[in-house]
């Protein structure tokens, strides 16, 4: 099962990946989007538990392409398997493409797990 400490670092990797940058203003760290200066700090990030903050963040990946020819990732394709696929199967379990299998307690959780696995 995940920890509080994994959602964390989880939340943290997702905002980097759509765009968030990190400012450390001592004492405490903030989030900052470039078109909008309003700080976020890394404990209210929510993408694990608030759909309206998660779904965004699922469009970008589904619309992620590989490359053809992974020697050089300028080269794109438009064969329909080499988009970045969400499956769902029984229970809560979620996962992108093949990478790892993610169940959690809450179908969210499962997704957010799998989300963060994509991205690293």
């Amino acid at each position: 099962m995940i920890t509080p400490k994994q959602i964390l670092e989880g939340n943290m990797i997702i905002a980097k990946f759509i765009g968030y940058e990190y400012h450390n203003d001592e004492p405490y760290g903030y989030y900052y989007m470039k078109d909008n200066l309003t700080p976020i700090s890394p404990e209210m990030l929510d993408y694990e538990s608030n759909w309206n903050s998660l779904m965004p963040v699922i469009n970008i990946i589904e619309e992620y392409k590989y490359p053809k020819d992974p020697e050089d990732e300028s080269k794109e394709t438009d064969e329909i398997w080499h988009y970045a696929y969400l499956r769902t199967f029984q229970k809560n379990q979620v996962r992108i493409n093949r990478c790892c299998l993610h169940e959690e307690k809450t179908k969210i959780l499962s997704l957010f797990a799998a989300v963060v696995d994509f991205i690293k």
